[in-house]
């Protein structure tokens, strides 16, 4: 968008230089040219500049059409700074997603937005649309005294930060799930887990203070619906 903006205006500006000459060379010593070569005129004895050009551009005087070019303009800058912002901040501030295996407790969670999300391993459920792996986890609003969902979606590909991820990589991120909650760290690996922090992330990893608390209360919400049922 921003490149076709820049050549747009590029083009406009050869453009108006080009329609400045002809005029110029037509009507600079016509003793009566047209009325809108007036506006032309003071670009007769130079040569006009980008910012020459854009005042003319947005002035609605040189162009048809031209006259709410600006308020299109702010509006495409908007629209580009508040996605350049929300990129942004998804990447470096916002809360990182994190799955937790507890083989203890035989728990897998997350968070978001101070909430924990919480699945039995045995209940967890996945689905893989599209080669986009899904798990799906749960936690309790007490407000509304309701189950809530989150389709967690872990980057499972080790080529691409942004979710895309093959059929063999899902599968072998579910393995690894099954792996280390059946039979634990020493049939994957005979050191513990470590992973170096994000270089560029000034967000936070910490789960909420009321972690335990949630996901007591979302299994207990998730027990009674299921003998319920």
């Amino acid at each position: 968008m921003t490149n076709s903006f820049i050549e747009s205006h590029y083009s406009n500006y050869i453009s108006f230089k080009s329609i400045v000459d002809g005029y110029k060379e037509i009507y600079e010593n016509s003793v009566k040219p047209p009325d809108a070569i007036e506006l032309y005129k003071p670009f007769f004895a130079k040569e006009p500049s980008v910012f020459d050009y854009l005042i003319s551009y947005y002035s609605g005087n040189f162009y048809a059409g031209t006259k709410y070019a600006i308020y299109l303009t702010i509006l495409l800058t908007l629209a580009f700074g508040y996605a350049l912002y929300t990129t942004g901040r998804s990447a470096f501030i916002d809360p990182y997603p994190i799955l937790v295996l507890d083989r203890k407790r035989n728990l897998l969670y997350t968070w978001e937005n101070k909430k924990v999300y919480v699945a039995r391993y045995n209940n967890v459920g996945y689905a893989t649309p599209s080669n986009n792996l899904f798990i799906k986890l749960f936690t309790f609003d007490a407000t509304k005294n309701q189950l809530e969902t989150l389709l967690f979606q872990p980057n499972a590909s080790e080529h691409s930060s942004i979710f895309l991820s093959e059929k063999y990589e899902n599968n072998a991120f579910i393995s690894f799930i099954n792996a280390y909650m059946q039979k634990g760290r020493d049939a994957i690996t005979e050191k513990d887990f470590e992973c170096e922090p994000l270089k560029f992330y000034f967000g936070s990893y910490e789960p909420p203070a009321d972690v335990d608390i949630q996901i007591e209360k979302t299994l207990e919400q998730l027990d009674k619906e299921n003998n319920n049922a």
